[in-house]
């Protein structure tokens, strides 16, 4: 079982610093302690970016940093990159999609389709026509759950005093 690691330790803030440079950038998925299911997801460049998630996060919230390149698809809301998305859309693919925010790290208006929902399609047609033209990205969801390092680099925000609590997400 791994042992459970605060995101704002100074070793973990050095490995993710490294992943930051070799990358050039990384996704970071911040799942919310008893929050149902919610979550936000950033485009990490800098860690002044993972502090920018950080204050948005309460003592327990997991944060997962991705340590290969993810959300590989790119560019402006349209027709042709819908067809493309749609492509992906196939067998059990799950597909994270979001919005580039010019003014921050945070995806915007983010949405899952996973192929196997019957409503995934017509979802996804609606996503792409109201964010018709933004910049956005996207990509299978990454696998947050791997204990693996070499996949992702997982922590908690700690209570005031340093504790690490586990929470329900």
């Amino acid at each position: 079982m791994p042992t459970h690691r605060s995101i704002v330790d100074a070793q973990m803030r050095t490995e993710i610093a490294q992943v930051l440079a070799d990358l050039g950038e990384s996704l970071l998925l911040h799942r919310v302690a008893g929050g149902a299911g919610s979550r936000a997801l950033y485009l990490l460049r800098s860690l002044a970016d993972l502090d920018h998630a950080l204050r948005a996060g309460k003592p327990s919230d997991s944060y997962t940093v991705f340590v290969r390149p993810e959300l590989s698809y790119r560019g402006q809301a349209s027709s042709a990159l819908l067809e493309l998305a749609l492509a992906q859309l196939v067998g059990d693919a799950e597909l994270v999609f979001g919005v580039l925010a010019a003014d921050g790290p945070e995806l915007r208006d983010d949405m899952v389709a996973w192929a196997p929902d019957p409503d995934a399609v017509a979802d996804l047609v609606d996503w792409f026509a109201e964010h018709d033209g933004a910049t956005i990205a996207f990509g299978p969801y990454p696998p947050f759950c791997s204990d693996d390092p070499a996949v992702n680099l997982q922590g908690y925000l700690p209570d005031p005093d340093g504790t690490i609590r586990v929470g329900a997400y």
